[in-house]
């Protein structure tokens, strides 16, 4: 169930009309000092799958270079470990001293390993602690196997196995800073990995040290609250999957997006970006009451209490 302080929304006047704001308690509990840190977020772009999803990455790319920000995260989805996507994922990895990258479901397509995306990547493990300033970043991998739900829907592995939970709860014991926590999957709302809640029981018992927890995956744009901690999933860069003969809708343009972590005036901002359908819109996108099915990523803000 979500928290009751979604429903105490107020607009912060800095972020454009129509932008939320929530409260986190991570940045008002946990002394920090330091300057404001800048992510660049990208999720879903498929490269090697979608259309165009290659320019869509250097687009983003472009704008990362000329923004220079603290860090780049990729939310997943991102290229296949492949020679022939090498350059983007060196390009990503040359932007800044801190590329943060998630492991997605479809990044292990055609017979592709976690090991593989690791190596390619650049990065310690399939999940592993990246600091970046005063900010301490949690990279999970949901693609474990072994979920104890798993034959109810099928599909590809979502899950957050044994060996990952220890580890997540050791490091967020261990954490002498504020932490953003990333993964493909999400930890909370729609397609939430099958133990959303044994992962979330982790968070909630550290809950004053987590700023925000950030997701791919869906290809939608929803912030939601649960146990005073906030749940972002990030849309994807490049089209929303509606299935049937169809497949999926795209956006006219690149979605990504900047995220803003201030310790000092407690605040976390998202400036997203907006596009529209190409051709008709998902007939979904209609009947969503939650308004998630959007082409873009809205601009919002989160606001310690």
């Amino acid at each position: 169930m979500h928290s009751p302080a979604l429903s105490r929304r107020r607009l912060f006047p800095v972020l454009a009309a129509g932008s939320i704001t929530i409260a986190s308690s991570a940045l008002s509990e946990v002394p920090v000092a330091g300057p404001p840190v800048t992510f660049g977020l990208i999720a879903d772009p498929h490269v090697g799958l979608a259309k165009n999803a290659q320019d869509r990455l250097g687009m983003f790319l472009d704008r990362m270079s000329t923004a220079s920000p603290d860090s780049l995260i990729q939310l997943g989805d991102f290229a296949f470990p492949e020679p022939r996507h090498q350059r983007l994922v060196d390009s990503f990895n040359e932007i800044t001293k801190h590329p943060i990258h998630v492991i997605g479901n479809h990044d292990l397509d055609f017979g592709h390993t976690p090991d593989a995306c690791v190596e390619s990547w650049g990065i310690p493990g399939r999940f592993y602690r990246h600091d970046v300033g005063p900010l301490c970043v949690l990279v999970l991998d949901g693609n474990d196997k072994g979920s104890p739900t798993h034959d109810q829907h099928g599909g590809y592995p979502s899950y957050v196995g044994p060996e990952q939970l220890e580890w997540l709860d050791q490091s967020l014991a261990d954490a002498d800073r504020p932490v953003v926590v990333c993964s493909h999957q999400p930890l909370a709302g729609r397609a939430a990995v099958d133990n959303a809640d044994a992962v979330r029981k982790i968070l909630e018992a550290h809950r004053r040290k987590v700023v925000l927890c950030l997701n791919g995956h869906t290809h939608i744009d929803q912030l939601l609250e649960i146990s005073g901690i906030p749940y972002l999933h990030v849309n994807s860069a490049s089209y929303h999957w509606v299935g049937g003969p169809r497949k999926w809708v795209s956006y006219a343009d690149p979605l990504f997006a900047t995220l803003v972590v201030d310790p000092f005036k407690r605040l976390v901002t998202i400036q997203g970006r907006s596009s529209h359908w190409v051709g008709d819109p998902p007939a979904e996108a209609e009947q969503d009451s939650s308004n998630a099915i959007v082409p873009q990523i809205r601009s919002r803000s989160i606001i310690a209490g």
